[in-house]
């Protein structure tokens, strides 16, 4: 994304992560986020996209690279498109875990 529509997010948002309320002290530790993925149809309109922190989009980042991981894992020993979509499905709960994990810690 670009640096003009993360200063009309700002405009809207404030400098506060959308998911925590917490403040930042530079735009520099704010990073856009959609609301719904592009993968599930999500577009890059304004009122599809947020502000996160830093720790936030860390978590985001754990979540997608646990769907990868399972994906790849499991697609290769079962092969196939359903390998693929049962390797996803369990990414994205071992994902889940790692990002509530981040909340309890």
């Amino acid at each position: 994304m670009n640096s003009k529509i993360k200063e009309q997010l700002i405009a809207r948002d404030g400098l506060r992560c959308s998911r925590t309320g917490k403040e930042v002290s530079s735009p520099d530790e704010l990073y856009i986020e959609h609301i719904v993925p592009k993968s599930d149809g999500g577009s890059d309109d304004l009122n599809n996209l947020i502000l996160v922190s830093r720790e936030v989009n860390a978590h985001i980042s754990n979540r997608l690279i646990g769907s990868a991981a399972g994906a790849a894992i499991l697609g290769a020993s079962l092969g196939g498109p359903a390998g693929m979509i049962i390797g996803g499905i369990i990414g994205a709960l071992l994902g889940k875990s790692v990002d509530e994990g981040g909340k309890n810690g």
